[in-house]
């Protein structure tokens, strides 16, 4: 899966291009991406049991997985590594 700061980014970005002819609206589009990400997040964690905890608190395990992928984006603009723009930070585990 995308890292949503990735996705996030990239529409901060084309909504400042936009800007101009937005009126400023399009500035909306970064923290909206995230948003939605966050919720397509926390609809997955709910899974097939519709008892699954409440819905804030599902969204709140959705933003902490979001802080991940948040560190992921940094480490890769850190390292020089965009290939980890994508992929996010792997286990080190995992090999």
């Amino acid at each position: 899966m995308v890292n949503a700061f990735t996705v996030a980014a990239a529409a901060a970005a084309a909504g400042a291009a936009l800007a101009p002819r937005t009126g400023g609206r399009s500035l909306l589009a970064g923290p909206v991406s995230l948003g939605l990400m966050a919720g397509v997040r926390a609809r997955r964690l709910r899974g097939r049991d519709e008892a699954t905890g409440t819905a804030a608190e599902r969204f709140a395990c959705a933003s902490v997985e979001l802080l991940f992928d948040l560190g992921g984006f940094v480490a890769a603009l850190e390292l020089r590594r965009p290939s980890m723009l994508f992929t996010g930070l792997k286990p080190a585990d995992a090999d």
